[in-house]
Order: C-alpha cells, then sequence, then structure tokens
C-alpha cells in the first residue's frame, strides 16, 4: 500500500503530460479542476449525509457499520478527486462502487465480531437483521451478571475447625465420632 502512494504521484504526472499532449493543455486543467470541485462537493454534501445517518443509527441504539463505511468511502472518494490526475480520479470511482462498499462493510462485521469475541471471554456474537450484534440463542454468554466470592477447597489439604458452629452445637472434625 506504501508503495502505491509512493508511485502514484509520478504516474500521474506522467499520464498528465501524456493526456496533454493528445488532447491540449487546457483541456487537461479543466479536467482537472473539474475533478477538485466533485471532490470538495461530494465530501461537503454526501460524506456529512452518512456521518448523519450514522449519528441517528446510534441514537436509536443500532449498530452504524453500513453508514460508517458508506461516509468513510464518500470521503476517501472525495478526497482522491481532489488530488491531482487522472489515476485518482479513477480510483475514487472504484471506491465509490457498490460491490466494493459491500465488501468493505462486510470486512468491518468479521472484524468487529472478531473484536467482541475477544472482548466478551470467547463468547460468540451474530450481526442480526435488525443491525446490532447479539449473542445467539444457546450461547454461554447470556448478558447475565451475578457478582459472588469463591473459594477453591482442596480436598488433601488438612482442615481447620468449623468456626461457625451455633452454641450448643458440637463440632464434627477428624478424629471425632457422631453419636
Amino acid at each position: 500500500m506504501g508503495l502505491l502512494f509512493l508511485l502514484l504521484p509520478p504516474a500521474e504526472v506522467i499520464l498528465g503530460i501524456k493526456l496533454a499532449k493528445a488532447f491540449g493543455g487546457w483541456w487537461v486543467l479543466a479536467g482537472l479542476l473539474g475533478g477538485a470541485v466533485l471532490g470538495s462537493m461530494l465530501i461537503r454534501l454526501r460524506g456529512q449525509a452518512f456521518f448523519r445517518k450514522a449519528m441517528a443509527a446510534m441514537q436509536r441504539q443500532e449498530m452504524p457499520a453500513e453508514e460508517l463505511v458508506g461516509g468513510i468511502a464518500w470521503y476517501v472518494a472525495g478526497a482522491l478527486l481532489i488530488f491531482p490526475g487522472f489515476i485518482s480520479d479513477v480510483l475514487a470511482l472504484v471506491v465509490l462502487l457498490p460491490p466494493v462498499r459491500r465488501r468493505v462493510l462486510n470486512r468491518f462485521r468479521r472484524q468487529a465480531e472478531e473484536q467482541l469475541v475477544r472482548m466478551n471471554g470467547g463468547a460468540a456474537f451474530q450481526w442480526t437483521s435488525q443491525g446490532g450484534w447479539q449473542t445467539p440463542q444457546g450461547s454461554q454468554a447470556s448478558g447475565d451478571v451475578f457478582e459472588g466470592e469463591g473459594r477453591e477447597i482442596i480436598e488433601d489439604a488438612p482442615r481447620l475447625a468449623d468456626t461457625t458452629a451455633q452454641p450448643g452445637e458440637r463440632e464434627i472434625g477428624p478424629g471425632s465420632r457422631r453419636d
């Protein structure tokens, strides 16, 4: 990925020079300015709309994965259009294709599910059709939390006398007989 960012500017310059020789410098300059204007409009209008939808989904206590991925895709596409060059413009159009966004969304969901499982001690989570995460039926993670204390009982260890016996009761311990 780093190599892409390293090679993109020289490739954009070379392609720009070839296009300027073929179609004229003014047309290339007009295309670059038009891409920058379109990119800034995408960021301003569509990107912000997706983030407003994400906020509304969070207020409804739903996972806004689709809205966030969509909003980020529009922002990335807008930034690629603003970046001067025609290769970045083509990349921006690829980012906006619905199959590409769906693939990124599915990857985001899978990574979020793996993170939830890690955070919850191996309990399984599933993405529901209503747009939220929940444990599947019969899973160990039921959501109930119980507080308590516990102690380990070692069978071979010597035992101390029970101090919880009530007055008048006789303690039964090792070596004593019950009548």
